[in-house]
């Protein structure tokens, strides 16, 4: 059932602040989950791995650790996520360009402002795909980098022939986070489906990301497969 059986408060276990509504378990039991941390250096992405629960065990967290942590790549406004994605051996964060200004969040009580002033959509921002190792917990250099897009939920991930396959539910616009304005919430009927014929829609999304990628690679030339219509080239990045 969806009854609630405890409260369980990540802060007492690892220093994250909070994590997302959707971790992946694997069959052995370990649970792998994101949340964020803030330090006077900037936010981090933070990927959490939790041991399998002992049944005799009081708390569901007991063992949590921090795979890894990743820098957002603006300090101070860190990417909005709701869920992450997890194949065989790889986590995979999603970067994408709904951004947090943490100073507008952090004072928004004194200036009367919601939370939803400071979250934002910035469609000059790429997307970035990040990749990291579930039993070393090393971070890719490799970044994976897509057009702007919105996505809240992944579908599936799995590895194949050198290739991880992400499919997920993605749209072209961030104006998706609209929908859950409290004054569109309270909307019912006719007045319910006009906001959302409005807003942009998110369709499935496949994603080809090729794994063997070294200083031998390429350059400008397409590294996925035939047999899919996904491209993926490797370009220089101007520091």
């Amino acid at each position: 059932t969806l009854e609630t059986t405890q409260k369980v408060d990540w802060s007492k276990f690892i220093a994250v602040n909070g994590a997302t509504a959707h971790p992946h378990t694997e069959p052995d039991g370990t649970t792998y989950n994101m949340g964020n941390s803030y330090t006077p250096k900037g936010a981090n992405y933070n990927i959490i791995r939790v041991p399998p629960t002992k049944k005799t065990a009081g708390e569901t967290l007991e063992g949590a650790t921090v795979l890894c942590s990743i820098p957002s790549v603006d300090k101070s406004k860190p990417s909005y996520y709701h869920s992450f994605a997890m194949s065989e051996n790889y986590v995979l964060f999603i970067e994408q360009p709904i951004k947090m200004n943490l100073l507008k969040i952090v004072t928004g009580k004194l200036t009367g402002k919601s939370i939803s002033d400071g979250i934002y959509w910035d469609p000059k921002l790429n997307t970035i795909f990040h990749l990291i190792h579930k039993q070393t917990g090393e971070v890719s250099s490799v970044k994976y980098f897509a057009k702007p897009l919105t996505t809240f939920h992944q579908i599936n991930a799995y590895e194949e022939d050198g290739f991880l396959i992400i499919d997920m539910c993605a749209s072209d616009d961030g104006q998706a986070i609209n929908n859950y304005n409290i004054q569109n919430l309270r909307k019912s009927g006719e007045d319910l489906d006009e906001v959302y014929n409005t807003l942009c829609r998110a369709f499935p999304r496949r994603f080809v990301l090729p794994l063997n990628v070294d200083q031998e690679t390429p350059y400008d030339q397409n590294l996925n497969r035939p047999d899919t219509t996904a491209t993926a080239k490797r370009v220089a990045i101007n520091k």
